[in-house]
């Protein structure tokens, strides 16, 4: 049993540190520190992408799960520091709503989505046929559970943690709304949870070796981190006070 809780536990801790550290970094480091060590960071992860593709050991596995996050990382950084956002970089009119509000909403995005793409695409090129990847199956699930909350942002969620957003992308609250509830939440949080649930068992069911134990354990336990990521938008909790991030100078009001 513990073979398989310590790569749970594994990723739990990988997640919170690299999101901490992401927060962290981009409200006390100058704008261009950040996007230099987000940058080197990049180019690390993306080595060890490439170093542990043909290796089916618990360490590759787990180094291929925190290049992943790191690759990651780089895009969220270059967010949250207004670097690689989209064309627009205003916030959307009250009265917009319908198809030009989402189009407006695509449009403050656009480069960040674009990047997303481009590096899930770069990692899947590395790991195409590969013998380890957990890289490509933790990079798609973020992507998977980070287009469900931003979809589920858009439409209207309580809790929209929008306290988050730095001052630079304050304009972003504008394409948020505040609502009890959303015809797509229901739908993310049952397929989210149900592939938790698949997941799990077959982590649970049957003979792993110590690379598949490995593996499963981190890819379900971040599965799991995107059940109750999903579960923070409509429950009341602070989600800053998880890292202990201090948002209160940061006054940032979104869309009714």
């Amino acid at each position: 049993m513990l073979d398989l809780a310590v790569p749970v536990l594994v990723a739990i801790a990988l997640w919170w540190l690299s999101t901490g550290v992401v927060l962290i970094a981009v409200r006390r480091a100058p704008v261009a520190s950040a996007v230099i060590g987000a940058s080197v960071v990049l180019l690390v992860s993306l080595s060890g992408v490439w170093a542990t593709r043909s290796l089916e050991t618990p360490a590759a596995a787990y180094m291929a799960f925190a290049s992943a996050l790191g690759v990651w990382a780089w895009v969220e950084v270059l967010l949250l520091t207004g670097v690689l956002t989209g064309p627009r970089r205003t916030a959307c009119a009250p009265n917009c709503s319908g198809f030009k509000h989402f189009r407006h909403g695509v449009e403050a995005l656009l480069h960040h989505e674009l990047a997303l793409l481009g590096l899930g695409l770069l990692v899947a090129a590395m790991t195409w046929q590969a013998a380890n990847p957990v890289a490509l199956w933790a990079y798609a699930l973020l992507w998977i559970m980070r287009q469900s909350a931003k979809l589920n942002l858009f439409f209207g969620v309580p809790n929209l943690s929008e306290n988050l957003l730095p001052v630079q992308l304050a304009y972003m609250a504008s394409f948020f709304k505040r609502r009890p509830m959303n015809w797509l939440f229901p739908v993310s949080i049952t397929f989210a949870t149900a592939l938790t649930g698949w997941l799990i068992s077959g982590l649970l069911i049957g003979d792993h070796g110590p690379y598949e134990a490995a593996a499963l354990g981190l890819i379900a336990a971040l599965a799991l981190l995107g059940v109750i990521e999903h579960w923070l938008l409509v429950l009341p909790i602070p989600v800053a006070a998880l890292w202990g991030v201090d948002t209160t100078a940061e006054s940032v009001k979104p869309a009714d």
